[in-house]
């Protein structure tokens, strides 16, 4: 098949081209930064990396060396860090760029347009999390996520492509940003120094890297071949849902540290949980869900860093 991938070098972005390509897929990879996709992402006879900023994504069709394209799927988009979740402006461009990237799908004769959207759709929910659980989003980032999956799904029904959002949950790997809550306490305990950390009661959900993608990938071979699906909403996580805590002890043994782990050191304003339900993507993955257990993916981690 044939994908466009924007978002290329993004954490998700550079692991999905990786598996894309490793199972004969071409790629068109859009990124904004040459040098970090040559730095990032493989030379491959399958793939072809194309610069351009998402305020140029109407360029596309005029650069790339083949059309007629079956899954686009779109992970660009700026500010999901701490500091721009809330700055309306740049997630309101958000959802501009990310419309013209659905018209440029819509170009390329795009059977299938896929979005990345978030947990942060949800807001603070208590319970079991479903696909059609109700969203009440706390910051401008889960609205403009929200609003942009409201738009591409009425988009792509008006013009006879299929439309996938997937609700991405907590995701983690080798290659993960320093200050996520898995790299960091990683890097900390194996050097034996203290964890500052909140109470860590929350029930939570982690999904390795590499079971995301696959779920991504899986759930576009679904849409593509079921006659009868038009769009759909699909949560991205695993069937591990314990307590917090649960997690960060069992980083604690896998690096055999000596670290202090300080609970209740921070006080969040407000405590995210996440209690998925995977039916629905399991139904549609043939029961695929996971090939790493959580120890498994902090093996991996630790042994990337070491």
């Amino acid at each position: 098949m044939k994908f466009v991938v924007t978002g290329c070098t993004s954490f998700i972005g550079k692991n999905l081209v990786n598996l894309l390509l490793n199972q004969s897929h071409q790629v068109i990879a859009v990124c904004r930064d040459m040098e970090k996709a040559r730095h990032l992402l493989p030379k491959h006879f399958n793939l072809e990396v194309i610069c351009l900023d998402m305020n140029e994504i109407h360029c596309l069709a005029y650069k790339m060396s083949f059309t007629n394209i079956d899954v686009f799927i779109h992970l660009a988009w700026s500010g999901g860090g701490h500091e721009g979740r809330n700055d309306k402006e740049l997630q309101m461009k958000n959802v501009e760029q990310s419309m013209e990237a659905l018209f440029m799908a819509k170009i390329l004769n795009c059977k299938l347009f896929v979005e990345a959207g978030s947990q942060a759709e949800y807001g603070l929910i208590k319970g079991v999390l479903k696909p059609e659980t109700p969203c009440h989003p706390e910051n401008e980032y889960g609205k403009a996520k929200l609003e942009f999956g409201v738009k591409a799904e009425l988009f792509c029904k008006n013009v006879g492509m299929k439309y996938l959002h997937l609700r991405i949950l907590s995701i983690y790997g080798e290659g993960d940003k320093d200050w996520t809550l898995i790299i960091s306490s990683i890097n900390k305990m194996l050097h034996n120094e203290d964890v500052p950390l909140s109470l860590c009661l929350q029930t939570w959900n982690y999904v390795y890297i590499g079971d995301a993608v696959k779920q991504i990938l899986l759930l576009c071979k679904y849409a593509l071949n079921n006659k009868s699906f038009e769009s759909g909403i699909f949560l991205i996580g695993s069937k591990d849902t314990r307590p917090l805590h649960c997690f960060i002890e069992e980083i604690y043994t896998l690096t055999r540290s000596q670290s202090r782990l300080l609970y209740g050191h921070y006080k969040p304003l407000n405590v995210v949980e996440l209690n998925p339900d995977m039916s629905k993507t399991e139904m549609a993955t043939n029961g695929f869900i996971s090939d790493y257990t959580f120890a498994d993916g902090i093996r991996t981690i630790i042994r990337s860093i070491n």
